[in-house]
C-alpha cells in the first residue's frame, strides 16, 4: 500500500466529502498550532495484506521524515474494506538524540492521549463510522483530538509546529 500523506487528511478511499476534508484539515492544523501534536487521519480501501498496526507506524515514520524535531505525532488509519482501523502515536527527536533525552511527561501523554481516544473511539466514533458517516464520525474525532490534546500536550514539551499546512 502505497500513499501520497501530503497534510493531515489523506482519503485514498474517497469517503469524505469535500467541505468535511477541507473542515478536517483546518481543525487537525489548528491542534498542531495549539498543543504541538500533529494528527493525522489516513484512510485506504483496504492494506493489501498489512497488518494495521505496521501500517499505522510505517506511515507515521514515512510522514515524518524530513519534518523539523522534535515533534509528537498521531495517526489514525482506517481502513474499511479491511474493517480494520488503528491509532498509534510516536515522537521523533532531534538528530543526535536518544530515547533517555525523551522527557517521562512527554512519554506519559502520549499513553495518556492515545488511551483517551481510544476509547472514545469506541464509544462514539465507530458507531458513526459503521453507519458509514465518515464525515460526521471523522469531524467527531477530530473535535475529541483537539480536546484531549488541549488537555495533556503543552507547547513547553519543546514540540515544533508545522503551521497550518501538516506538510
Amino acid at each position: 500500500m502505497t500513499l501520497a500523506l501530503k497534510g493531515f487528511v489523506v482519503d485514498d478511499a474517497n469517503l469524505v466529502s469535500p467541505e468535511a476534508e477541507a473542515e478536517l484539515e483546518a481543525d487537525l492544523a489548528a491542534i498542531a498550532v495549539e498543543s504541538g501534536l500533529h494528527v493525522l487521519i489516513v484512510i485506504t480501501p483496504n492494506l493489501e495484506g498489512e497488518d494495521v498496526s505496521r501500517a499505522a507506524n510505517r506511515l507515521m515514520l514515512e510522514w515524518l521524515e524530513g519534518k523539523p524535531r522534535p515533534i509528537i505525532a498521531a495517526i489514525y488509519l482506517l481502513a474499511p474494506n479491511d474493517r480494520v482501523m488503528a491509532l498509534s502515536a510516536t515522537h521523533s527527536l532531534p538528530p543526535g538524540s536518544t530515547a533517555d533525552d525523551i522527557s517521562k511527561e512527554m512519554a506519559q501523554n502520549l499513553g495518556q492521549f492515545i488511551a483517551t481516544m481510544e476509547r472514545d473511539n469506541v464509544v462514539v466514533v465507530r458507531p458513526l463510522l459503521r453507519q458509514k458517516d465518515y464525515d460526521g464520525g471523522l469531524r467527531l474525532f477530530a473535535k475529541l483530538a483537539a480536546s484531549e490534546a488541549a488537555r495533556v500536550f503543552a507547547k513547553s514539551d519543546g514540540a515544533e509546529t508545522l503551521g497550518a499546512t501538516g506538510r
